[in-house]
């Protein structure tokens, strides 16, 4: 034989108590304490978690010992029984495995008092309870009962969706939509209370005078739930729902979605400012942003305006006045610069709107005017210069470069695809704005860009051709 292997203790003290293994899971408790009194609790048995006992439901009815139990569709039944060695039970429960929760079975209901000490088993759809005693008496039975036991009846809650989805409601305005609930079960579904996870009313329950809890609704028929969603915010908005009922499920969700939009205008801006970048002096320039409105009623534009004056600055004549733009419509500004006077722009456009959340606007203008008499037109030099090749012969050319001094200039030369060619020149000196250049590295012959690269520009001041 085998050795028994010692398991860690049962939690009580108990005799006369009853065991079961239901779906793999094993069950033992109730029963009672020796003469002292009986014990309600039960207990699972847990060999793969490390040996262990977990406590579930109490049991709901009259304490009691030396009863009897049977399984049935994955469902523990439990009558019977004797209490204090003075008084024999003929109630039947029932303890549901999948939700810890017993339940009283008035329709197994045992014809005798002789329940003490029975035995009981299951054959096919028949349970049988037999033997026993009479434990005020002492008197004892031969007698067997059976009852046919049915598969419990039970009321199954069905959702046509599990999500509600509110979508482009205005601000301040309600809607309202419907959660349809069925019952698919094979008997009257009790739904006893809705509430939902936020507190702050923005979904609720629309309710009338005959709208009123607890609602029984019978098998295949069903109910419509009125799910009211007002906004407060144009913000988007997310709840959950829960409905109570006397279902498997005890208590099943709903999923809401609430997506806002606004009965008010709304700015928008394609760009967040004016960039001109660099202009020539006496060049002019026009930069366009778009003013979208996204909103649901129309923009006012008025009061547009430079906040620093500026004559360089010159606005879109069509804003002198209001200018309105009808929802999910734009309209192009526009402003452009003139480039009278050197220097750097850094100014602000200002207007102001019935946007609520952009009363005022404010848009940067930048810009940078240089001085041009750097470019190619403003040299005295001739479009074309010999240089001789090769370096040895020491020859020279000299330009005058429209009164800028070369001195704090960088010199290249350039081929005529771009390729900057390095060390290739170098300046000599720089008299009265005459500006004497050296070849100082072996070039092909040909022609090539000379170019004055100073801290604003590389300025092409014209083409030069190197010779043998």
């Amino acid at each position: 034989l085998e050795l028994w292997e010692k398991l860690v203790d049962y939690p009580e003290q108990i005799s006369f108590g009853i065991s079961e293994e239901i779906d793999g899971r094993v069950f033992i408790g109730l029963g009672g304490k020796g003469f002292t009194g009986e014990n309600k609790k039960l207990y699972e048995y847990s060999e793969l978690i490390d040996d262990t006992w977990v406590k579930k439901a109490d049991f709901i009815g009259q304490s009691r010992q030396a009863a009897s139990s049977f399984v049935y569709n994955n469902r523990l039944y439990f009558g019977g029984g004797q209490t204090g060695f003075t008084q024999n039970h003929s109630d039947f429960f029932s303890y549901d495995i999948k939700n810890d929760k017993w339940q009283k079975e008035s329709d197994l209901m045992l014809p005798s008092h002789v329940t003490a000490w029975s035995s009981t088993f299951v054959y096919g759809n028949n349970a049988y309870f037999a033997l026993g005693a009479d434990i005020s008496n002492f008197n004892f039975t031969n007698i067997i009962y059976r009852t046919v036991l049915q598969n419990q009846k039970k009321p199954v809650l069905s959702l046509e969706s599990s999500l509600l989805e509110f979508n482009n409601i205005v601000v301040g305005e309600n809607s309202v939509k419907e959660v349809i609930v069925s019952n698919k079960g094979d008997t009257t579904l009790i739904i006893s209370e809705v509430d939902f996870q936020e507190k702050f009313e923005i979904f609720s329950l629309e309710k009338n005078d005959e709208f009123e809890f607890p609602i029984s609704i019978e098998t295949n028929n069903s109910v419509t739930l009125l799910v009211k969603f007002r906004p407060v915010e144009n913000v988007d908005y997310s709840d959950i729902m829960y409905i109570h009922s006397n279902a498997e499920s005890k208590i099943n969700e709903v999923q809401l979605i609430g997506r806002t939009t606004s009965n008010e205008p709304t700015l928008f801006l394609t760009e967040s400012k004016y960039n001109f970048d660099s202009l020539y002096l006496g060049e002019s320039k026009t930069k366009c942003l778009e003013f979208n409105n996204t909103g649901q009623s129309t923009l006012e534009l008025k009061n547009i305006r430079i906040k620093n004056m500026d004559s360089r600055i010159n606005l879109d004549q069509k804003f002198n006045s209001t200018v309105e733009i009808e929802p999910n419509n734009k309209i192009s500004y526009c402003i452009t610069i003139l480039s009278d006077a050197k220097g750097i722009i850094n100014n602000i456009l200002l207007l102001e709107s019935n946007d609520p959340k952009n009363s005022t606007i404010e848009i940067p203008i930048n810009a940078k005017i240089i001085d041009n008499s750097t470019s190619v037109n403003n040299t005295t030099n001739e479009n074309y210069k010999i240089f001789p090749n090769p370096v040895k012969q020491d020859q020279v050319i000299t330009i005058s470069y429209n009164s800028i001094d070369l001195i704090d200039s960088n010199i290249y030369l350039f081929s005529l695809d771009g390729v900057r060619i390095n060390n290739s020149i170098r300046l000599i000196s720089s008299i009265q704005n005459r500006s004497i250049l050296k070849l100082t590295k072996n070039v092909s012959s040909g022609q090539y860009f000379l170019v004055v690269s100073n801290s604003e520009h590389n300025n092409i001041i014209g083409k030069i051709i190197v010779m043998d």
